[in-house]
C-alpha cells in the first residue's frame, strides 16, 4: 500500500521569476537505492503543499521542486530530505 509524505515551499521571489508560474514539479528519489521514484505535479501557482503518495517504509527520499511556467521549468530548489517509517508509526 505505501505511505505518504507531505512537502511544502514557499512561492518565488517575484523579481526571480520570469513569466508566470502555472504549477511546480516535485522529484521525488528514493536515496536507499539511488533511484528516480515518481515526478508530482501540481498546477496553479499558489499551491504550495502536495501530498506524495505510495512510497515504501523504511526509506529515505530526496524532494525537489521546480516551478513551471509556458517555456518550461524553472531550476530546481536544494533538496530536502525525509524519512518514512514503518505502518502505525
Amino acid at each position: 500500500m505505501g505511505i505518504s509524505l507531505e512537502a511544502s515551499w514557499e512561492t518565488p521571489i517575484w523579481f526571480c521569476v520570469y513569466g508566470v508560474v502555472l504549477g511546480y514539479t516535485a522529484v521525488v528519489r528514493d536515496l536507499k537505492i539511488n533511484q528516480h521514484v515518481k515526478n508530482v505535479t501540481l498546477n496553479g501557482s499558489e499551491n504550495t503543499t502536495l501530498t506524495i503518495k505510495n512510497l515504501r517504509y523504511l526509506r529515505n527520499f530526496s524532494i525537489v521542486v521546480l516551478g513551471f511556467n509556458d517555456k518550461g521549468l524553472g531550476p530546481a530548489s536544494s533538496p530536502a530530505v525525509s524519512s518514512t517509517f514503518e505502518a502505525g508509526n
